[in-house]
């Protein structure tokens, strides 16, 4: 699948993404950092700011060619099926297929690949850290 028409298509993406990387790594570490309420509050924006961010990424996915036909097979593991825009927005977001065609058609610096191992290992780490804390319990 062509993900991109030209270069600052490719190039627009990838500044989409980086915005939603960099929020989502920076409100991973406030919500370490913050005690008390404020995780609350926190979270609240956190979550307003990435609402916002996926916005573009949205748009995209809508645009591709019947956004509402349904795709059967492609609920994943709990059955149902997904939409071709949903399975393509799920593609954008996680996908390393749109990295690699930026790279590979377009130009883009390789290591955005790797950038993107990189979210998914601090996302992953940070995920352990609060399991570990609520197996432990309260202090």
């Amino acid at each position: 699948m062509n993900w991109f028409s030209d270069k600052d298509d490719a190039r627009s993406y990838l500044v989409d993404l980086t915005r939603l990387w960099v929020v989502w790594i920076a409100g991973l570490i406030a919500l370490f950092a913050v005690k008390s309420w404020y995780v609350l509050l926190v979270g609240v924006v956190i979550i307003g700011l990435l609402v916002w961010l996926v916005r573009p990424i949205q748009a995209r996915a809508a645009a591709i060619d019947d956004p509402g036909e349904a795709v059967e097979g492609s609920g994943g593991r709990f059955g149902g099926a997904r939409t071709r825009g949903e399975m393509a927005l799920r593609v954008l977001l996680y996908g390393e297929a749109p990295l690699a065609e930026a790279i590979n058609d377009y130009g883009m610096w390789s290591g955005l690949i790797w950038v993107r191992r990189v979210v998914i290992g601090i996302s992953a780490v940070a995920f352990a850290a609060v399991f570990i804390d609520v197996l432990k319990g309260p202090q």
